[in-house]
């Protein structure tokens, strides 16, 4: 190819960056959307108190609220399913800013006998999460990723024992304060939302939530991050941006691959696999395969031409195949795996059979040692030695 010709991909193009990183086009887009001058007109409004659009431009105008909200998008481009563009992207935001109410609209609003409670539920908090109406497919992907579908049960009981309006405020101390903000249509009162306010709190305190107060706190409540459906999200973050060991990186992945067999990790680093089972017999062999026959690597090298993250990590034998692709999703499910869970919800079938595939074609690859488990408890180790089967003492 010509020294001349530059290849610009733009499926690669990542519109969210990873924490610690210089300012995306995302962060670029929103501050745009919500800089302080295009809503000084706000200021002699008789509506701005109660007015959620002011509410939500104000608290996205802050920079840790504004990461959590990146944070999401990046977990959109991760799981890979379709690639934001900056037009929907900017759609998004104006929703998620606006619920595509108008000044006309607040004004009628505040009027009603309810007095106003939809703007009390338009806060960025819930129309983030709540666009199910929405002809939006981004919207729609942010959606799945709502807190308030994410079981937490000493969360929960800590929001239903302070439900009552008399320790109602002792919430408070653990959302941080956003300067020059009107709380009102933030206040999230249980009257409001009825049944569905716990989930309604968990969504802010996902956006406004103190970490170190939370975690810290005699209540022990979980981190904002850990209120979002993916467990090991810093983990993938950490591993994807070069700052876990490739050794850290392929205990983990093999680990939990050798957990979907049934079989415990071997503490020599070794990945097993089941060869076959003899259910009368109650025999089953065991392939090993030492971890220094597998590479580690991020999957996608960014260009100079396009702003990108690298999105998929990949575990490759040294022969040069076969290779496991590791999304988000993967490596969701593989430390799942990996720390004793099973990996039972439908959402990760998809993944399993590319396991099951990776899994197949590393058993066909020669071995010299392998395990033969008699039994639940008698291990032998088998070893192809000269020509010759031999079966060594039990283990």
């Amino acid at each position: 190819m010509s020294d001349q010709i530059a290849l610009v991909d733009l499926k690669r193009r990542a519109l969210a960056q990873l924490p610690n990183r210089p300012h995306s086009l995302f962060r670029s887009m929103l501050a745009t959307l919500v800089q302080e001058p295009r809503w000084q007109g706000c200021d002699t409004c008789i509506a701005k108190i109660d007015c959620p659009i002011k509410f939500n431009a104000d608290s996205l105008r802050q920079s840790e609220t504004a990461g959590r909200l990146e944070r999401l998008f990046l977990i959109q481009h991760w799981r890979r399913n379709r690639r934001a563009t900056i037009r929907d992207v900017r759609s998004a935001l104006a929703y998620v800013i606006t619920d595509n109410l108008s000044c006309d609209d607040v004004h009628s609003e505040r009027q009603r006998p309810t007095a106003g409670s939809r703007l009390k539920r338009s806060t960025f908090y819930d129309t983030t999460f709540n666009a199910t109406n929405e002809n939006d497919d981004l919207l729609r992907e942010l959606s799945g990723l709502d807190p308030a579908w994410r079981t937490h049960p000493r969360l929960e009981r800590f929001l239903h024992f302070h439900r009552p309006p008399e320790r109602f405020t002792s919430i408070e101390q653990y959302v941080r304060p956003v300067p020059g903000r009107s709380a009102k249509p933030g206040e999230a009162r249980p009257e409001i939302w009825g049944d569905r306010w716990i989930g309604a709190m968990k969504r802010r305190i996902y956006f406004e939530g103190d970490d170190q107060r939370l975690v810290g706190d005699r209540w022990m409540l979980p981190a904002t991050a850990h209120l979002l459906p993916y467990w090991y999200l810093d983990d993938f973050t950490l591993a994807v941006s070069g700052e876990w060991s490739e050794d850290q990186l392929r205990r983990r992945l093999l680990s939990g691959i050798s957990q979907s067999e049934g079989v415990p990790y071997d503490s020599s680093g070794r990945l097993s696999l089941t060869l076959s089972k003899n259910l009368q017999e109650e025999l089953t062999v065991i392939k090993q395969f030492e971890s220094s026959q597998f590479r580690c690597s991020s999957g996608q090298e960014n260009g100079p031409y396009i702003e990108g993250v690298p999105d998929t990590l990949e575990l490759t034998h040294i022969e040069g195949a076969p290779t496991l692709r590791v999304t988000l999703d993967m490596f969701e499910l593989l430390s799942r795996l990996a720390d004793g869970y099973t990996a039972a919800s439908q959402e990760f079938e998809p993944f399993l059979i590319d396991l099951e595939e990776f899994k197949a074609m590393l058993l066909r690859k020669p071995v010299k040692e392998a395990l033969l488990l008699e039994g639940r408890s008698r291990l032998h180790r088998v070893t192809l030695r000269d020509g010759r089967v031999e079966i060594g003492a039990t283990l």
